[in-house]
């Protein structure tokens, strides 16, 4: 493992790494320029071997003449014969014309890319013959071969030459100073800070070893002064005894203060725990029960800070108590656990106050009315008189409610429910949408939708973003933390709509602004209270 991990590329030298650059910098070209070589040679080769092979074409076409017109092929076959004597022409064939007759043919058929070729004998306007002249490329494959060989060597000996030149110059420009380097680093890493380093070159590893220097210089003097500082921590640790009594007593008192606060968080805990119990054990809002684990989530925070606080205070008291009885105890770490304790103990108190508060809130939605029977009702005339309802008991901004919906709609759910889930959408048109300021407008629109009713409540507040749209139902998400908001409205209203109306409920930006909240409800809610899992029986 450990040759294999030598002869990895990063534990290369850097004058193999440069030098193998070197030659595949010199092979790539030299490849390319080789495969041009051999290209241009064998265009050349090959122009001249075609050349050669229409004049002798012409030369048969206008010598044969009168051997074909007297049809004596003897008078023919000496100048063929001469011909073949050259080892590029492998062929020629004569026929006589127009019958296409053979009247003579020499040398062998071979395969080749120069296609042959063929010329006409004629006399006195009239074709007599037709002569074919077919060479092979046997000459041209040897010469280019030849030349590629030689491009080879001279490219070889070109890069060896190449590679010694810049093995030579790297050696004693680079790789030998960076050895000097190496040596010197490890003399500053053995301790010997006294040791002088001396770089007289200017270019590159010149100025890292003059740096190299500096360094060293640097941290001769830090040794220097850590030493002064140990002197004056020996003076401090006269009055870090003085300390030591004082801190005991505080820390006895502050372990009594964590004691309560911890008692304080635990019956917290375990009065939201029981809470939650009944609310289940109850069933009077079953359809709160998925959110009981989102407000567990949202107690988590202020409760797990502060028994986090609470464990590290009591452990930071047990390391003082650990240092003062071992003599070691600083007064650094006096000032600082003392400053650490008073903010710890801000963040206890605001953890434990949020923590009351979203009890408190989530107890007062648990106390609404549960108790709710199937009734057929007009809905124009459930969504005035809920209306007439939050104009009546609205302490906040007046707001103006338009009411655009015909009668005659006819339901059969749970007026009440429906009431409260129009309730709670006027009331976050109020508090969110307007802000609590005079001037709004809220818009109610029904229309049916084959068996099924669609209720539209807009506004023309500020709208919802995007990424608020995406999380508007979620339990405990609010955009009015620590101004009265918690979360638990549009959640509850979403639980109601869903599971106990049998609709669906999702919200959109209206035009040109505002925000706009779209119900599609059953004519007949599905089933009673107790399909639904709820039980809405009174207490």
């Amino acid at each position: 493992m450990q040759s294999i991990r030598r002869l990895s590329p990063r534990n290369l030298s850097l004058r193999y790494v440069v030098l193998l650059a070197l030659l595949v910098g010199l092979v790539a070209p030299s490849w390319i320029a080789l495969e041009f070589e051999r290209t241009e040679v064998q265009s050349r080769l090959t122009q001249e071997l075609t050349t050669s092979r229409d004049r002798y074409a012409d030369l048969l076409s206008v010598s044969l003449r009168e051997a074909v017109w007297q049809l004596a092929p003897m008078f023919a076959e000496p100048l063929i014969d001469k011909i073949l004597e050259d080892p590029n022409v492998s062929f020629i064939e004569v026929r006589r014309q127009p019958e296409g007759q053979l009247f003579l043919q020499r040398g062998t058929p071979m395969l080749s890319p120069i296609a042959p070729a063929m010329r006409e004998m004629s006399l006195k306007g009239k074709v007599l013959a037709t002569v074919s002249v077919q060479v092979n490329d046997r000459g041209i494959v040897a010469a280019t071969q030849a030349a590629q060989l030689r491009f080879f060597w001279r490219t070889v000996a070109i890069a060896g030459a190449a590679a010694l030149l810049i093995f030579a110059v790297l050696h004693w420009r680079l790789t030998r100073p960076i050895d000097d380097l190496v040596r010197q680093s490890k003399a500053l890493a053995q301790g010997r800070l006294n040791e002088a380093l001396h770089w007289k070159r200017d270019d590159e590893v010149g100025r890292v070893g003059r740096s190299l220097e500096d360094t060293r210089v640097a941290l001769f003097k830090l040794v220097g002064e850590l030493q002064e500082v140990n002197i004056s921590l020996l003076l401090e640790n006269e009055q870090r005894k003085t300390a030591e009594n004082k801190l005991a007593r505080y820390a006895d008192e502050l372990e009594v203060r964590v004691t309560e606060r911890t008692e304080t968080l635990t019956t917290a805990l375990t009065d939201l725990r029981q809470t939650q119990s009944d609310l289940i054990e109850s069933k009077k809002l079953a359809s709160l029960g998925r959110m009981v684990a989102g407000l567990s989530h949202e107690l988590n925070t202020p409760i797990g800070n502060a028994l986090t606080i609470g464990s590290s205070i009591g452990e930071r008291i047990r390391q003082l108590q650990k240092d003062c009885a071992s003599g070691t105890l600083k007064k650094s770490s006096l000032a600082d656990f003392l400053h650490d304790s008073s903010e710890a103990s801000d963040v206890l108190e605001r953890s434990l106050g949020r923590a009351a508060a979203l009890i408190n809130s989530f107890k007062k939605i648990a106390e609404r009315d549960s108790t709710e029977n199937l009734s057929t009702f007009d809905l124009a005339e459930l969504i005035s008189r809920t209306c007439d309802s939050f104009s009546g008991s609205n302490q906040g901004a007046p707001i103006e409610v338009v009411i655009q919906i015909p009668t005659g709609i006819f339901l059969t759910t749970y007026s009440d429910l429906l009431g409260q889930v129009l309730l709670s959408l006027l009331s976050n048109a109020q508090l969110h949408g307007f802000d609590n300021e005079p001037g709004g407008r809220v818009m109610l629109n029904a229309t049916l939708v084959r068996h099924q009713v669609e209720l539209t409540v807009s506004d023309n507040g500020t709208g919802v973003p995007d990424d608020v749209q995406q999380r508007i139902f979620e339990p405990l998400f609010t955009t009015r933390m620590g101004r009265g908001g918690i979360g638990m409205g549009l959640s509850v209203t979403q639980n109601i709509v869903m599971r106990n109306l049998g609709g669906k409920i999702h919200v959109r930006n209206s035009v040109p602004r505002g925000a706009c909240f779209v119900i599609t409800l059953p004519m007949v809610a599905p089933g009673s209270m107790a399909d639904n899992g709820l039980d809405r029986s009174p207490g």
